[in-house]
């Protein structure tokens, strides 16, 4: 199965995710539409039965109905900050998890979630909301860390792919923004049940990237020993060949110069001898022979700096959208009324924004290899970038942004296999993949404090401790790397949090709806402001 059609099956999947919970949340309605009071002890309003003419058609019934479920909110869980084990156990777990996700690039929120809603006692919404703070914590170690490092085969380059960035980054953003707003309004047992569906087939996925991976890098080193080998036994016979050489010459020059004298005859062996010796037709490593005199040369390093302009501005203006229409806990400078015609302008003024903002990147970044036809497009990890991308990469971002958005954890869980199992070389994936994190997380960080999610005092206790731990992860997977030549580390350590996140929320999130199941508390959809 192509990617391509793995991301067709999974939006089908989603759709019926969402019939689903519809047909769930139905007899809810229906009793509150029958005169019961709501779980928020609020008393339903006549105005809002539906008792629709049927010329308006079906489709209109439904999307009125889905509208008018919200007759309660779901209870904020926010604890104290205070010191106990269930906070030191928190910091430790989260100091591993972010030692892991630093080394694939992950944001981490799967492992982060838990810890907020199954240790701290967070709600499960507000948890995601402080995972995303984590996440930027960690992404700005990561920036960090990346940004001072070339490519791994291109000297000169940077380390982080900014074709890539550019391609997925306004796509990436504007499925975020639709994702913040859906993790309001959905509720909590249907982005658990998404949480578990998406994170298993992704598990598989990377898993499987990765022994792919494994494989050809053991049949590399074989290859790589063998050729060693072979070296060694021709150096044997070299050296062999050389001193029989050297004998028979020996021979030959003792009988033609039996007149002359022994002195002319030792300088003509020592010439004849120095002309064939081994050690100079082939030196050693660390031979002064093979240093060059000014010492090794290293280009330039090419930072592009145009393109990180480029995406700035890209942030600066989702940033502006969220801005200017305001949240829960911030008025809009324009002073628009929450959830109103202009409210859901701005909300909608997103789309085309990152369709002309793709829509120029793919066509800039598509003269740029056009104009720059060299070698170095041919290697592995310029392969990515190729007539599909520009219309394949848009559409994996804006899925990766929904689920990151909607989910808590960040969008690199999603694109990071993604990018992967198309062939990009693990080092790179996860430097761009963390520096998509960033913004994203960024832009995630903004919207979840509009909305009123974030509880500041822990958000900068965890996100200081992830900022730390993530330099720790980067600074042993660089040093595991570059002693084993395995870059497949970087995926099975994504694999690892993949897997740890889906076990840990299907714990976690089945004993939160199970809690609001025998609690009889609210359990359908909510206006997503």
């Amino acid at each position: 199965m192509t990617m391509a059609n793995g991301i067709k099956i999974w939006v089908l999947v989603l759709f019926l995710l969402i019939g689903t919970s519809l047909a769930i949340s139905r007899p809810h309605f229906s009793a509150t539409s029958a005169g019961l009071s709501s779980p928020g002890n609020r008393e339903v309003s006549p105005v809002q039965q539906l008792d629709e003419p049927k010329f308006l058609g079906p489709l209109r019934t439904v999307a009125k109905w889905i509208w008018s479920i919200e007759l309660g909110r779901e209870k904020l869980r926010w604890p104290e900050l205070e010191w106990n084990w269930k906070l030191i156990l928190a910091m430790v777990l989260g100091t591993l998890g972010a030692s892991i996700c630093s080394a694939g690039g992950v944001g981490g929120g799967g492992l982060f979630i838990p810890l907020f809603n199954l240790l701290i006692g967070f709600d499960a919404k507000s948890s995601a909301a402080l995972s995303n703070f984590m996440i930027f914590g960690g992404s700005i170690a990561n920036v960090w860390w990346n940004i001072q490092r070339d490519h791994p085969f291109l000297p000169g380059h940077p380390l982080i792919d900014f074709d890539v960035v550019l391609l997925l980054q306004p796509n990436m953003l504007l499925g975020i923004s639709i994702g913040v707003i859906c993790n309001v309004a959905f509720p909590s047992w249907f982005i658990t049940l998404e949480f578990i569906i998406t994170l298993g087939y992704i598990t598989a996925r990377s898993f499987r990237s990765g022994l792919v991976r494994w494989r050809n890098e053991t049949r590399l080193v074989q290859e790589a020993a063998e050729k060693t080998d072979l070296s060694s036994q021709a150096q044997e016979r070299g050296q062999a060949h050389l001193a029989q050489a050297r004998s028979s010459s020996f021979d030959v020059l003792t009988g033609c110069v039996l007149e002359e004298s022994e002195a002319a005859t030792s300088e003509a062996l020592e010439r004849l001898d120095s002309k064939l010796s081994w050690q100079n037709l082939c030196p050693k490593e660390g031979d002064e022979a093979i240093v060059p005199l000014l010492g090794e040369s290293k280009p330039p390093r090419n930072f592009p700096y145009v393109k990180l302009l480029m995406l700035t501005l890209v942030w600066t203006a989702f940033l502006a959208v969220q801005l200017l229409r305001g949240g829960k806990s911030s008025d809009s400078i324009l002073t628009l009324e929450p959830c109103g015609g202009a409210y859901w302008l701005l909300t909608t003024m997103q789309v085309p924004l990152a369709f002309l903002l793709t829509g120029w990147s793919a066509w800039h970044l598509h003269h740029a290899l056009e104009e720059k036809n060299t070698p170095e497009l041919e290697l592995e990890e310029w392969d990515v970038i190729g007539p599909r991308a520009f219309v394949l990469f848009p559409s994996m971002a804006l899925l990766a942004g929904f689920l990151g958005g909607m989910l808590g954890i960040g969008g690199g869980m999603i694109i990071n296999p993604m990018l992967i199992e198309l062939g990009m070389h693990p080092q790179l994936t996860a430097a761009t993949t963390a520096f998509m994190v960033f913004f994203s997380s960024s832009l995630s960080v903004v919207q979840f404090w509009l909305l009123g999610r974030l509880q500041l005092d822990f958000a900068l206790l965890f996100g200081a401790i992830c900022f730390v731990s993530s330099l720790i992860g980067l600074h042993v997977v660089q040093q595991a790397i570059a002693k084993f030549g395995r870059p497949s580390i970087i995926v099975f350590s994504v694999s690892i949090v993949l897997g740890i996140s889906a076990v840990s929320t299907t714990i976690c999130g089945g004993f939160e709806v199970w809690d609001q199941f025998t609690g009889g508390e609210y359990m359908g959809f909510h206006y997503p402001c």
